[in-house]
């Protein structure tokens, strides 16, 4: 039986492997000698590969770095085997496309930049999934959803910027606990983009204050589990007392007395102030210097 030279030779039957008992034993040192040298290459860096539409990977090594910058559908499985690793280190931009031989995550197609690096593991025959992929800025891409249990630390919180592309859901594990957003040093402010928050609510349920998730307010305050206050994304500020009419702080006047308005309304300019006693009805009194 002979002495396996390749390791994608290799069988994972040991009484596949060469040499059987029959065989003549002085070619036992060289079956070791290839046996270390496996070992050794399952740990090393290989040949580079160009990209191509279909990369194959030698037998010989664990990382290959990858020059050009070609769209890769696929790796084949000329040289590999089922469970085999690889990691690529790519010289620059190219895509990696998503499809049945080249399983990504969330099915979504990934843009490389150079020194990135991605993990595969081959599933089957001619089929390589993404285990792992690192950017050259030594950040984790998550392609799909993400589950994180326990304390977690996103970033330096003095030199870092953490962004997110969708919606964040952060959930208190409990009753009596709070969601915080905090700042670690005097003068810095926390911020919240647009429709990144929702809500704030209070340890009873009730919520307190929400952002931007109104057609008709920038954000609103809550009393009593009632809307009090509110603030356009126009900056019209609207106050919602719990019993009579609201009172809306308007910038800039009606063009005249019938314009457009709700009771409540109140605006002004630099010669009048403005009262909307009624709809479209409009009451105004002069401003002077005293």
């Amino acid at each position: 039986m002979a002495i396996p030279t390749t390791i994608e030779s290799l069988s994972t039957t040991a009484s596949s492997n060469g040499p059987s008992g029959s065989d003549d034993r002085s070619t036992a040192d060289d079956g070791l000698r290839y046996a270390y040298a496996f070992i050794r290459q399952t740990v090393s860096l290989g040949a580079n590969i160009a990209s191509a539409s279909t990369i194959t990977p030698p037998s010989t090594g664990y990382a290959f770095n990858i020059t050009g910058a070609t769209t890769s559908n696929t790796s084949a499985s000329t040289n590999s085997w089922d469970g085999r690793l690889i990691l690529l280190i790519f010289a620059g931009a190219l895509q990696l496309t998503h499809s049945s031989n080249l399983a990504l995550p969330g099915s979504a197609n990934i843009t490389t930049a150079a020194n990135d690096i991605a993990e595969f593991v081959q599933t089957a025959s001619g089929s390589w999934r993404l285990v792992n992929y690192r950017t050259a800025a030594d950040s984790l891409t998550v392609q799909g959803a993400l589950t994180v249990n326990g304390n977690t630390t996103l970033g330096n919180a003095g030199t870092d910027t953490v962004t997110t592309n969708g919606s964040v859901t952060m959930n208190a594990p409990s009753s009596g606990t709070t969601l915080a957003l905090t700042t670690v040093a005097a003068g810095n402010a926390a911020t919240i983009a647009q429709g990144a928050l929702s809500a704030f609510w209070g340890v009873d349920g009730v919520p307190r204050m929400t952002l931007g998730t109104s057609t008709n307010h920038g954000w609103r305050l809550y009393v009593n589990n009632s809307p009090f206050a509110d603030v356009s994304t126009a900056g019209k500020l609207t106050i919602t007392p719990s019993s009579g009419y609201s009172i809306n702080l308007l910038s800039g006047g009606p063009a005249s007395a019938a314009d457009t308005g709700a009771q409540g309304d109140i605006a002004w300019d630099t010669s009048y102030i403005y009262v909307c006693t009624a709809t479209n009805t409009w009451k105004r009194a002069a401003l002077s210097t005293w």
